[in-house]
């Protein structure tokens, strides 16, 4: 009996290696959303104390100049926060460009997967084929041996 062979199997090979690497590529990409998503939310946790301390300050009559520092810190705060929204925007981008492209490599994969099952079912079936025709001849074979010395 021959040896079954997938003729595709060095592509699906492939395609397995592939996808492996696309699934690093996508995880990597969701921590690195993650991360800033984690910086965005520090920033406005900072605003969001600055504005509480500023608001206490001014209840006790503070410095100008100290407020004026407060207030300034208070604005840089929301240019960072618009920063960091518009780099979280593009690392989840970044991250949903990635799993598709794991979507697709994972359905080529797939795809070339049922067609070396509809292979092996073919090779099988073949063999079985192959096999009953093997017995049939050594039945036959028997047959006409007993046949002839029957006579």
């Amino acid at each position: 009996m021959k040896k079954f062979h997938f003729r595709l199997q060095r592509v699906l090979d492939t395609r397995r290696n592939w996808e492996d690497r696309l699934k690093q590529a996508f995880a990597s990409a969701e921590r690195i959303a993650m991360r800033e998503e984690e910086r965005l939310v520090t920033y406005m946790e900072e605003q969001e104390s600055t504005q509480g301390q500023l608001v206490r300050a001014r209840q006790i009559s503070i410095d100008p100049v100290i407020e004026n520092r407060f207030v300034t810190y208070f604005t840089q705060l929301a240019e960072w926060i618009k920063h960091q929204e518009r780099a979280v925007e593009h690392t989840k981008e970044a991250a949903e460009r990635k799993r598709q492209e794991l979507i697709r490599c994972s359905q080529d994969r797939k795809a070339l997967e049922k067609l070396r099952e509809k292979a092996l079912v073919r090779y099988r079936l073949e063999q079985d084929r192959e096999e009953i025709k093997e017995l049939d001849e050594i039945g036959r074979n028997g047959f006409i041996r007993s046949a002839r010395s029957a006579h």
